[in-house]
């Protein structure tokens, strides 16, 4: 049960936030300015050439590849969904670039239709490594475990179909560590021609066998690179120049640190979003990379607009705003290593209670099991979430970045009880992660405040955010 607070005691909220609703956020104009997405400008061109022209010497071209990092209140991508689908609702088809090596990973949404793994992964995340880590955009990566000798083969073809990705788990696991996707969309149509893997090579030689659109495997040999343990790519595409539609990776020889999947499209897309988050991330992550590595891994197609979505993780335990202004520091020192021009967001941590019920001795001196925490226990994460969303404003200014007071959109401390008592539930029992319900409303408030929103479309928008 949640501890239940009366309303005064948290904090005296309008009656409709009370309830658990969102407020109403009007555009800020500097945000709308630097989070426009290119395909607005084209539709306002459509409408007001005039107006058009001068947006485009006022605000530059807008963006057409978002790269939003984050931890567990993205990962399972209903968050992100939900802002694509106010672009969507515009007219303006939004598509992803980039699959991240999350598969191991429970509670992430990945962009694939079906994938299958066997048990041979172990999971890294750049964010617990001891030092700088070479690593590509997901910050993250997926290890097979050594092999010293080629096992026996695995036919795709002759094994069970999973999901349509023509790999029996069971078989699989005991030949090599393996990995299939499916990048057909739900009516199995496919508009990928080719992708790029991420990957190091732990141990040489590394052999693969891959298997494309479930033909029969190849053996691939990667040679020993220049400089050991480096990020390299490993182009794949159908030798038939049919649309990409299944991929199975197995490895027979040495190990493999798989990092993700560079997507090309049959058509150039006109607007990209690639979710990078998964659950226990934190912003260490971005702290502890290198930034010569991913600055030249995306290098040919960069980010031009940047979302950090933050806090949570770091907010539990043993909080020191010291060490996590110094964090962040880092952390932002190394994104405009990488990315010096790209617009940046930084989305703090929504707010949070305590599920913890306080038990005391009665007066008789036996245990009494109390109903509500008390009032320091139950605030206790909410002040630190807005103490942790301060120093990111503060912080992300000195880097030419904006920051969306997530905790304060959704009604400032306290609103985790409030939003847990709303009917429908927009905050989970657990009181850190919000429903999703909860997530759709608080994109449906971020879209307001970035100038996304359908009711704010270009032609209106163009008037509300232009100066």
């Amino acid at each position: 049960m949640f501890p239940d607070g009366s309303e005064s005691s948290i904090s005296g909220m309008p009656q409709q936030q009370t309830k658990g609703r969102a407020p109403g956020l009007l555009p800020d104009p500097k945000l709308a300015k630097a989070f426009r997405p290119a395909a607005f400008r084209a539709q306002s061109a459509a409408i007001d050439s005039d107006q058009s022209a001068q947006m485009s010497t006022d605000q530059g071209a807008g963006f057409r590849r978002l790269a939003i990092w984050g931890d567990s209140h993205l990962a399972s991508g209903v968050f992100v969904e939900a802002l694509a689908r106010s672009l969507g609702q515009q007219g303006i088809p939004v598509v992803t670039t980039f699959v991240p090596p999350y598969m191991s990973r429970r509670g992430v949404r990945l962009p694939l239709r079906a994938f299958c793994l066997s048990d041979d992964w172990i999971f890294k995340s750049t964010y617990q490594a001891d030092g700088a880590s070479d690593t590509g955009p997901a910050l993250a990566e997926m290890r097979s475990r050594a092999r010293q000798s080629s096992p026996p083969q695995l036919a795709l073809s002759e094994s069970q179909p999973i999901s349509d990705l023509g790999a029996e788990s069971s078989r699989a696991d005991r030949a090599a560590a393996y990995l299939g996707i499916d990048l057909r969309d739900e009516e199995k149509q496919s508009r990928v021609s080719s992708l790029s893997m991420l990957y190091r090579a732990l141990h040489r030689p590394l052999e693969l066998a891959l298997s494309i659109n479930q033909e029969a495997e190849r053996l691939i040999r990667i040679e020993p690179a220049a400089e050991p343990l480096t990020v390299e790519k490993l182009y794949i595409e159908p030798a038939d120049g049919e649309p990409l539609s299944t991929i199975g990776i197995r490895v027979v020889t040495g190990e493999l640190a798989f990092q993700g999947f560079d997507i090309e499209h049959d058509t150039s897309p006109v607007l990209s979003i690639d979710t990078l988050a998964f659950p226990g991330a934190t912003v260490k992550g971005w702290a502890q990379l290198n930034p010569h590595t991913l600055g030249n891994l995306i290098g040919s197609r960069p980010y031009d607009a940047v979302m950090l979505e933050y806090g949570t993780n770091e907010a539990a335990g043993d909080f020191d705003p010291g060490q996590y202004t110094e964090t962040l520091h880092h952390a932002l020192t190394k994104l405009r290593a990488v990315l010096p021009n790209a617009p940046c967001l930084l989305i703090g941590a929504p707010d949070r209670g305590s599920a913890l019920r306080v038990v005391r001795p009665d007066r008789t001196g036996k245990a009494e099991r109390v109903g509500k925490s008390e009032r320091a226990q139950r605030m206790k994460y909410a002040q630190i979430h807005k103490q942790l969303n301060a120093i990111q404003a503060q912080v992300a200014a000195q880097y030419g970045c904006h920051n969306w007071d997530w905790q304060l959109a959704i009604g400032g401390t306290g609103a985790a009880y409030r939003w847990a008592r709303a009917k429908p539930a927009l905050m989970s029992r657990d009181l850190i992660h919000l429903t999703a319900d909860g997530y759709r409303q608080s994109a449906e408030a971020l879209t307001k405040k970035i100038g996304w929103a359908p009711s704010l479309a270009p032609d209106k928008a163009s008037t509300t955010v232009a100066k």
